[in-house]
């Protein structure tokens, strides 16, 4: 084996090695591994589908980090290459973890259009799923309700024909907040229960904690300002313990304090809610729509 192919093995064992650490969530670990393979791959063979494979795992672990820019710019790089090598698959994969990056930081037009060229290209269901979550959650999130029951009903059908019943949790979260985007509360605080239960049980504490912040939006809907306080109560309690980042708990604070007063608005809840999501891929964003609360004390 020349050397410069053995530095192509030892890279690909950092890029492996680096992606098992941000699985477990030792991101700096993992940084310093794909530095390692970065260094490695100068001394390689030029291996384009090496390079595209660490753009890919790199860009996943930016997200990871709160650097949603940085890694859109990667997964760019990424499909350049892709289209180059032409491997379908990997391309598709390419495509849709862009439109991942976009749901949080592009319009939703350009969200929908990276997806609808990955899953075009993709064969494996789990992958196609994720493209379809990615579109779904943004325009429920963005009130698109119609548009997002679409395609909700599109990854119903995907799960079923694939009988992948282990992703239905997520699955649910998203036909949850898409019956709110509908106005269809009953139905969206049903769904909603559902899955804050299930990621109770299966010790998800942070996500049920999102969760119950999007039912608190729903039982402000309906008036039920004492069940508002309650989630807003056990979510303080999650991110606490979870040592949520300053601003992020600043944001959740606005919530936690007009819930206690029983003055929050669905309005309020919902922007807290839609805000720590997009805080954990994108940490440069800032909140807005704090006012409100402010203005109604007074």
């Amino acid at each position: 084996m020349s050397p410069a192919a053995l530095c192509d093995l030892q890279a690909e064992t950092r890029l492996y090695l680096g992606n098992a650490m941000r699985l477990n969530s030792r991101l700096r670990e993992a940084e310093r591994a794909y530095a390692e393979a970065r260094e490695l791959m100068e001394c390689g063979t030029s291996d384009r589908g090496l390079r595209a494979d660490y753009l890919s795992l790199f860009a996943i672990l930016r997200a990871g980090q709160g650097d949603a820019p940085e890694a859109a710019q990667l997964f760019d790089q990424e499909i350049a290459i892709r289209r180059l090598l032409g491997d379908r698959e990997k391309l598709g994969d390419a495509y849709i973890n862009r439109g991942w990056i976009a749901a949080w930081v592009d319009p939703v037009e350009d969200c929908v259009g990276y997806v609808q060229d990955g899953v075009s290209l993709v064969s494996d269901p789990r992958h196609m799923l994720l493209g379809l979550y990615v579109v779904a959650e943004r325009l429920a999130r963005d009130g698109a309700g119609l548009d997002a029951w679409k395609v909700v009903c599109a990854a119903e059908t995907v799960c079923n024909l694939a009988e992948m019943g282990k992703v239905r949790i997520q699955l649910g979260w998203i036909r949850g907040i898409t019956y709110r985007a509908l106005g269809q509360l009953d139905d969206a605080a049903a769904e909603l229960e559902r899955v804050r239960a299930a990621f109770l049980a299966d010790g998800v504490a942070y996500r049920a904690a999102i969760v119950s912040l999007d039912l608190a939006s729903v039982r402000a809907a309906q008036g039920r300002l004492a069940e508002v306080r309650e989630l807003a109560e056990e979510a303080y309690a999650v991110f606490k313990a979870e040592r949520l980042e300053r601003r992020a708990l600043s944001a959740f604070l606005v919530l936690y304090q007009a819930a206690q007063a029983e003055t929050v608005s669905a309005a309020l809840a919902r922007r807290v809610a839609d805000f720590l999501v997009r805080f954990q891929y994108d940490r440069s964003t800032k909140f807005q729509g704090g006012d409100e609360w402010q203005e109604r004390r007074v």
